[in-house]
């Protein structure tokens, strides 16, 4: 009786953490619509070194947490009774494409890039960075899966990494359509302020290069850096599943990973990478999505005290 109250007790923590900072998210939100402007013009720092540091490494757990939940499905992939071959085979593909997309985006001048003289987007560091931190995460998966018994595990890892990928698509699909200018652009550029809630219309396919920045310069709406590290919500306890010592720690792992998100965003807005609605927006979206994760998750282990 007790475990299943300590289960109960530990859902409803997390429950209540996750509508808490919803509640928060949307306040906020709605507050920066009024002073979005202000409160970048008040923390605006470029080479500010907390922003630039955490701004680096903000996508860096995401990546790796997926890409080792990629290799521990890659090792229940080889010992599938059906199919084993073709899910060992889309598995890997997932897990090297993965561990490509994390390298690219470290290497990014959004990230280690933009302190990192000639890194930004150069194959001779990506591809370095690819073989020597990201491929060895998904060995790790693979090996910590082989001393794991849990027959759940595999439904656990997909569900985690299915609504990682949705919330990433949902921001990618948002940004191609508000084309948001970032704050640093509007300052560099002279470019007008525009509401988060309001498409730029002034967005053309040859602006960027008639302004001499990059595309990305115009893809502030929602933050990728927010969705992203805000998804350490469900990833960082999600590693309970595959790690037994680590169990009956879930809502501690999700605080964590929430204080890691919210890091990350104070960061992108002192930099000028994003307005406060911009993350709060990106944070928003990875929480909803987490919490129709979290519902399904119920009925698995993610939430089994081991006796």
């Amino acid at each position: 009786m007790s475990e299943n109250n300590g289960g109960i007790n530990k859902r409803l923590a997390l429950a209540g953490a996750l509508i808490l900072l919803c509640i928060t998210g949307l306040a906020v939100t709605a507050a920066s619509s009024v002073t979005d402007l202000n409160i970048s013009e008040a923390l605006f720092s470029l080479r500010d070194p907390y922003g630039l540091a955490v701004s680096a490494v903000g996508t860096l757990p995401m990546y790796l947490l997926v890409i080792v939940f990629l290799g521990a499905l890659l090792q229940r992939a080889m010992v599938s009774e059906r199919a084993r071959g073709l899910k060992a085979g889309i598995t890997l593909l997932l897990g090297v494409f993965a561990s490509f997309m994390g390298s690219a985006t470290l290497c990014d001048k959004d990230c280690l890039g933009g302190v990192v003289d000639g890194m930004s987007r150069n194959p001779a560091w990506i591809i370095p960075v690819f073989a020597v931190v990201f491929l060895p995460m998904l060995l790790a998966g693979y090996k910590a899966a082989k001393r794991n018994d849990d027959a759940r595990l595999a439904k656990i890892l997909i569900l985690t990494v299915v609504f990682v990928l949705a919330g990433y698509l949902l921001m990618t699909f948002t940004k191609d359509i508000m084309h948001r200018p970032r704050y640093r652009s509007k300052v560099s550029c002279s470019l007008d302020f525009v509401p988060w809630f309001e498409r730029f219309s002034g967005y053309t396919a040859g602006l960027p290069e008639k302004l001499g920045i990059d595309k990305g310069e115009f893809r502030s709406f929602p933050s990728g850096h927010a969705v992203i590290a805000m998804s350490c919500f469900i990833t960082v306890p999600a590693l309970s599943a595959l790690f037994k010592g680590l169990r009956g720690r879930e809502f501690m792992l999700s605080v964590c990973g929430a204080c890691f998100g919210i890091m990350v965003m104070l960061a992108r807005v002192i930099v000028g990478a994003h307005y406060l609605s911009d993350v709060c927006a990106g944070a928003l979206l990875m929480l909803a999505c987490s919490s129709i994760y979290l519902s399904i998750m119920k009925k698995t282990a993610y939430f089994r005290k081991e006796g």
